[in-house]
C-alpha cells in the first residue's frame, strides 16, 4: 500500500491530511520533506486538526507519525512570542526593534488556541535575526518531537499498547480518558522515547545545520538551538498535560 494512503486511512478519524501543496504555502514544506529524508521507512505528515497533538500508528505494516496542525500553529506562536519579547535572549539580535503587547502573552498561555485567533495574533519578531532563530527552533522542535515517535514505534511500544489495551495509535496527549494502569506504563515508555529522542535529535539536528540552509546566528550554535528547543517542548507538553488533568483546557 502508498504510504500517503495508508496516512490518510490510518488517521482519517482524525481529520484528513494536510495536503503537500498547503504545507508549502505555510513553509512547512521543507520540514516534512526534511523528515522524511532522514528516516525513509516511517512516513510523516500532518493532520488537518486544530489541536496540540502528535501521533504514531501502524497500519497495513507501514510506520506512521502525524502531526496535528494545531501543533505547529501553536510551535510558530509560541517561538515567534518568545523571540518578541526583548528581554528573553537579549544576545540575539536587536532586541531594540521588539515589543510584547498584554494580549499575546494571555493568549501565550493557551495551547488551544483556534487557527484564526493564533493568526490574528501571530507575528514574526520584528529584527530579522530573531525572526530567523524563531523559525530555526520551531524547525528543530520538530525535529525531536518527530524522533520522540519514532523511538516509539522502533521500540514496539504501540504493539505492546496494542496487544495490552487495544490501542491503535500511540497519542501523546490521549484524547480519550486512559486506565490507571496504561497511564503507569506510558510514563516508562515516554521516558524512554525521549531517550532515543535525545540522541538521535541532536544528530540529525547538527548534520541540518553543517549541511543545510540553517544559518549560525551571532554565536548561537547548534546545540544551544536544539537545547532551547528541547526544553519549550517539555515545558509545553507538561503544561497541557497538567492543565487537561485540572481541568483548565
Amino acid at each position: 500500500m502508498d504510504a500517503k494512503l495508508a496516512f490518510h486511512r490510518a488517521f482519517k478519524h482524525y481529520g484528513p491530511p494536510v495536503t503537500d501543496q498547503n504545507l508549502k504555502l505555510v513553509g512547512l514544506d521543507h520540514v516534512v520533506n526534511d523528515l522524511r529524508n532522514i528516516n525513509s521507512e516511517i512516513f510523516c505528515g500532518y493532520i488537518d486538526k486544530q489541536e496540540f497533538n502528535a501521533i504514531a500508528a501502524l497500519h497495513s505494516d507501514i510506520e506512521l507519525v502525524g502531526f496535528f496542525a494545531g501543533l505547529t500553529h501553536y510551535l510558530f506562536f509560541y517561538f515567534d512570542t518568545l523571540l518578541s519579547d526583548p528581554n528573553v535572549f537579549p544576545d540575539i539580535g536587536d532586541r531594540s526593534k521588539e515589543k510584547l503587547d498584554q494580549s499575546r502573552i494571555e493568549s501565550f498561555r493557551n495551547p488551544f488556541l483556534s487557527l484564526h485567533s493564533v493568526r490574528a495574533l501571530a507575528r514574526p519578531p520584528i529584527c530579522e535575526i530573531r525572526a530567523q532563530v524563531a523559525r530555526d527552533l520551531v524547525t528543530c522542535a520538530h525535529y525531536f518531537i518527530f524522533a520522540h515517535e519514532v523511538g516509539h514505534l522502533q521500540m514496539c511500544h504501540l504493539r505492546l499498547l496494542r496487544d495490552d489495551f487495544g490501542v491503535q495509535e500511540y497519542e501523546e496527549l490521549p484524547i480519550v480518558a486512559i486506565s490507571e494502569k496504561e497511564a503507569r506504563i506510558r510514563i516508562g515508555l515516554e521516558i524512554l522515547a525521549d531517550q532515543s529522542a535525545t540522541f538521535t535529535s541532536l544528530h540529525w539536528w547538527r548534520i541540518a545545520w553543517n549541511n543545510g540552509p540553517l544559518k549560525n546566528h551571532q554565536g548561537l550554535d547548534a546545540d544551544t538551538l536544539w537545547s532551547i528547543a528541547v526544553m519549550s517542548i517539555f515545558i509545553i507538553f507538561e503544561y497541557i498535560r497538567h492543565s487537561k488533568q485540572e481541568g483548565v483546557i
